[in-house]
């Protein structure tokens, strides 16, 4: 990061990542982690019905990293943002038509 505007706007955006993370909890699961000793972001989003077992790979919406280092680290982040956007709206929309098939049903 080149500046304390970057750096603000990297911060802000982080910020939001980790909102959609904690808000959308009732349709997806999505896991934003920092990791100091390279500074790097990364995050993962699952389905929600997901079951972690050992051995066993999840089948994984997205897993994006960002080096905060890069020269396009806020392009990168704004572009993780965006597509958990898509996928928080794609999720709710299911299950909302899930929800609306058991009324009917």
């Amino acid at each position: 990061m080149s500046g304390l505007n970057t750096e603000r706007a990297v911060f802000d955006i982080v910020h939001a990542i980790n909102v959609l993370a904690m808000a959308n909890t009732d349709v997806i699961l999505i896991f934003a982690r920092f990791s100091g000793h390279v500074n790097s972001f990364e995050v993962d989003a699952d389905p929600k019905g997901t079951v972690y077992e050992k051995g066993v790979r999840p089948d994984r919406l997205m897993r994006e990293y960002v080096y905060f280092d890069h020269p396009n680290a806020l392009e990168k982040l704004l572009s993780i943002e965006s597509q958990l956007t898509e996928l928080i709206i794609t999720a709710r929309e299911e299950a909302e038509s899930e929800a609306k098939a058991e009324v009917e049903a």
